[in-house]
């Protein structure tokens, strides 16, 4: 099974190869056409992302919720092609000249790690989360020497059902790490042994943190996200709470030139002091801030009020 695993994602990326060397412009502009079939030809999740908008911003008339969902649509096309070209940056030289995410707010990283000490990040589906990956190039080109090196960076994330599509995709998130960047990636069930069991160590946490989990046992819930009462994982918050972890919050930014921006600020420097479900509160208060500044920046796609 494992060997029909791995060839299967080795053929996905073969037959994707030619479109994904093409460069990052290319693909950015092709991700507005996709984006536009996705939404007004296909109607792909249309009425979810009209229902999600609409009852965030009950300001906007029906013109303006069309807007920014036909916006949103040409963002989210966008992401595909940008994760297609990311999978293609087999070396950093590339990535480097693309320049493709910026850091605000790393001298947390730098700070924390200089202590000795572990963070959690708290991140959601905003800006091209499949972008983190490249994490040690961004963190070099902004010159944060002192932040967590790539070994010890560690994006949470969920095991997909298909194995031949897990795979694939895992790989392309970590590309231009090559084979060492599969040790940035933990699986959601496997990141509690493993964050206790180097609690010693000095390493960063990146969960991304949206509304309605998957399993009905990390269902949290949550009072206030736009005004309405929906649930929540917990499990950034959790786990910085008992271990006493610091706990920051990231947002990425989409910026005029079409780059990124992944913007760092502190929720608490020992989540042990606080209560967690007030912390989680205070970090979907800050999303919803950042939210309603680039309405289109989030994925609308999903059921998040239910």
């Amino acid at each position: 099974m494992k060997g029909k695993h791995t060839f299967g994602a080795s053929l996905v990326r073969v037959l994707l190869w030619p479109v994904s060397i093409l460069p990052l412009g290319f693909h950015r502009s092709c991700g507005r056409a996709v984006g536009r079939i996705a939404g007004s030809l296909l109607g792909y999740r249309r009425d979810v992302v009209l229902t999600n908008i609409s009852r965030c911003f009950p300001e906007m008339n029906y013109d303006q919720v069309s807007a920014q969902c036909d916006h949103f649509y040409r963002h989210f096309g966008t992401l595909i092609c940008e994760a297609l070209w990311f999978g293609s940056t087999r070396n950093r030289r590339r990535l480097r000249k693309a320049d493709p995410v910026h850091i605000s707010g790393g001298e947390l990283l730098e700070k924390y790690r200089k202590e000795g000490k572990s963070v959690i990040i708290a991140f959601s589906h905003t800006g091209n989360w499949e972008f983190l990956g490249g994490y040690q190039t961004y963190i070099e080109l902004n010159g944060l020497e002192g932040a967590y090196p790539e070994k010890d960076m560690h994006i949470v994330y969920r095991r997909l059902a298909s194995r031949v599509w897990n795979d694939f995709m895992n790989s392309n998130r970590v590309a231009p790490a090559g084979k060492d960047g599969q040790s940035q990636m933990l699986e959601s069930f496997e990141v509690l042994r493993y964050v206790i069991s180097h609690r010693k160590e000095s390493k960063a946490y990146v969960f991304m943190t949206d509304q309605y989990p998957y399993s009905d046992s990390s269902r949290v819930p949550l009072d206030n996200f736009f005004g309405m009462s929906t649930v929540s994982m917990d499990g950034a918050f959790a786990l910085a709470h008992r271990l006493g972890f610091p706990l920051l919050y990231m947002y990425m930014r989409e910026n005029e030139d079409r780059s990124y921006t992944l913007e760092l600020s502190e929720l608490c420097p020992d989540a042990s002091k606080e209560d967690k479900d007030a912390l989680m509160q205070s970090y979907y208060t800050l999303l919803e801030r950042d939210i309603r500044t680039q309405p289109w920046n989030y994925l609308w796609t999903h059921k998040r009020w239910k």
